[in-house]
């Protein structure tokens, strides 16, 4: 299990509604769900009112090493930044999916 937060901050003008689509990459492929946070940009610093975390988790096995990074993609473009995060990682003998 891999789990990471992405915190974001508004980068663009008062009044912008923001959109930004996180996922993971594994070897530079997409890797998971995506996960999805709306905003609309509104403080005089143009900084995100109430400071967006966004969680993201998810399961992988590997047999070889690989690159895990995550990609955001913010529309408008550029107009949300991230902060570097720290992906950590948790080894599980086993998982079972309850529905």
């Amino acid at each position: 299990m891999v789990f990471a937060t992405v915190a974001l901050a508004g980068n663009a003008g008062l009044g912008t509604a923001v959109s930004v689509q996180m996922i993971f990459q594994l070897g530079g492929q997409i890797y998971g769900e995506e996960v999805q946070c709306n905003f609309t940009i509104t403080d005089i610093s143009n900084v995100v009112s109430g400071f967006q975390v966004v969680p993201l988790m998810t399961g992988l096995v590997l047999d070889t090493p690989k690159t895990l990074q995550i990609a955001c993609v913010a529309t408008p473009a550029n107009s949300a930044a991230s902060q570097p995060t720290t992906i950590t990682a948790v080894e599980v003998g086993s998982l079972t999916r309850i529905t």
